[in-house]
């Protein structure tokens, strides 16, 4: 599957789904810094907030958010190695939350000229 295709299988609905959640939007923010990938293991150490929710934060990526990013395309897990990488270009990742901010966007405008 292409970059192209990727971007067309997570629509907005599903994306605002997942960008819901802010360790995913963290998630997300780390990898398209173009570290390249990472493990669970050092994306956890990342994105706790102090040295006692490191291993809390692991198991929370390795047993939901990361599955959940894999299964939409956004990430590529290994789940054997516990590799994490962008399955799309950073460019990708950026126009999906543009996209889905411009659906929210018309639902504010949609609902302030409903009063």
């Amino acid at each position: 599957m292409d970059d192209t295709d990727r971007r067309e299988v997570v629509g907005n609905d599903r994306l605002l789904d997942l960008l819901s959640v802010r360790r995913r939007r963290q998630v997300l923010a780390t990898l398209s810094t173009g570290q390249g990938p990472l493990s669970v293991e050092e994306l956890g150490r990342q994105l706790s907030d102090d040295d006692s929710q490191v291993e809390r934060v692991q198991l929370e990526l390795h047993h939901t958010h990361l599955p959940k990013l894999d299964e939409a395309g956004l990430v590529d897990y290994d789940t054997g190695s516990g590799a994490v990488a962008l399955a799309v270009p950073p460019e990708a990742v950026a126009t999906g939350v543009e996209r889905a901010a411009a659906s929210l966007h018309e639902l504010v405008l949609a609902t302030r000229n409903a009063e």
